[in-house]
């Protein structure tokens, strides 16, 4: 892929979440002011300004025994910093080919030297990052 065709919302992405649709759908229930869930469990998620951006892309970043390797990207700004939602559509994927991918692409840090980047599951951390950037530790 030709770096001078990539999306320039990689430049200012400062954390990078790996989310399958239902899963983001599920963090921006979740996490989002705009969201009318109601939480009963007597603690309530910590919740964000999220503005979509519907206009996601999709590269072809390798090969795998003759099959591309795509990945979609989708982006979100929550509280005003870009965040990259990612997964890979394809047949088939290799980790370490979308891990070497986005290293070379698109690796923001925080918290000192700490790679910016995680699951769903685990996306308390760009939260974390998030209040760190906005200063509400």
């Amino acid at each position: 892929m030709n770096d001078d065709n990539l999306d320039l919302r990689f430049e200012d992405t400062v954390f990078v979440v790996e989310a399958n649709g239902y899963e983001r759908l599920s963090l921006w229930i979740k996490h989002c002011h705009q969201s009318s869930v109601e939480y009963t469990s007597g603690s309530p998620y910590k919740r964000y300004e999220w503005e979509q951006d519907n206009h996601g892309v999709w590269y072809q970043i390798g090969e795998l025994a003759g099959l591309p390797i795509c990945v979609s990207f989708f982006w979100n700004k929550i509280d005003r910093h870009r965040v990259l939602f990612y997964e890979c559509t394809s047949r088939v994927y290799d980790l370490q080919v979308i891990d070497g991918w986005l290293k070379a692409h698109c690796n923001p840090t925080w918290d000192g030297n700490r790679r910016a980047h995680c699951d769903a599951m685990n996306f308390h951390h760009c939260l974390d990052a998030i209040d760190d950037l906005n200063g509400k530790k």
